[in-house]
């Protein structure tokens, strides 16, 4: 396995050519993917309205079969519970969100504004969001 050069795609995408980084995450091998570039490429995946492929990729992270090598850390756990709110999982992913500490991770309080928002909840998301800007 090689490493995956996320910083090349992502400039792809800030230049315009997000076609091309969709393009290449949807024939990628997910079962190939170095686990510390599973979050970022999710995260890429999120931005080209690819919540399905994050999900496959992290899924096997957050709810793993058999021996646990090692938990999912709080960014996996953060980009799982994203692709959950796009595919319309809301509660799952804000229990996932509500177990993550959002001092250590204050971007949790705009993930959970998103899970609101989702669900036509402005008025919950008001608070998480000025909360999220003042951090």
């Amino acid at each position: 396995m090689e490493r995956l050069p996320l910083d090349y795609w992502e400039s792809l995408l800030r230049i315009g050519k997000g076609h091309e980084v969709r393009s290449f995450i949807r024939n990628l091998n997910l079962a190939q993917i170095h686990r510390e570039q599973a979050a970022p490429l999710a995260a890429l995946a999120h931005r080209l309205n690819l919540s399905f492929v994050a999900i496959r990729l992290l899924n096997p992270i957050i709810r793993p079969k058999g021996l646990v090598q090692k938990m999912a850390d709080d960014n996996e756990r953060a980009e799982y519970a994203i692709g959950l709110t796009r595919i319309g999982a809301f509660l799952e992913a804000w229990q996932i969100l509500s177990s993550i500490d959002r001092r250590c991770n204050p971007q949790i309080l705009l993930y959970k504004a998103f899970v609101n928002i989702s669900q036509w909840q402005y008025r919950a998301a008001i608070p998480l969001l000025r909360d999220y800007i003042g951090c």
